[in-house]
């Protein structure tokens, strides 16, 4: 069985450690992603990454993959969140 496991860290302090169900599309857990990392963002910030953005979602100056075949995927900046898919024992997939 399979599942994202979902991290937030301000520093080097984990603020987050949590997992969703394997069934949800990269799609999800992008959107997902970016909204944990709007919550510390103020309004102009939030209105420049989605300006500032080369897709249609508004995702890809917020979320970027990091690594892996599925699943890698961190947001930037102090604090930020990162979800890795992986299986039910903790093995990166």
């Amino acid at each position: 069985m399979k599942r994202w496991h979902i991290e937030g860290f301000e520093g080097h302090r984990q603020t987050l450690n949590a997992s969703a169900s394997g069934r949800l599309s990269e799609g999800h857990i992008r959107q997902l992603l970016a909204r944990l990392h709007c919550r510390h963002l103020s309004d102009a910030e939030i209105i420049d990454a989605i300006a500032m953005s080369k897709d249609r979602d508004g995702l890809d100056s917020m979320v970027s993959r990091n690594g892996g075949k599925r699943g890698g995927y961190m947001t930037a900046g102090d604090p930020h969140y990162t979800a890795t898919y992986e299986d039910v024992d903790g093995l990166i997939n």
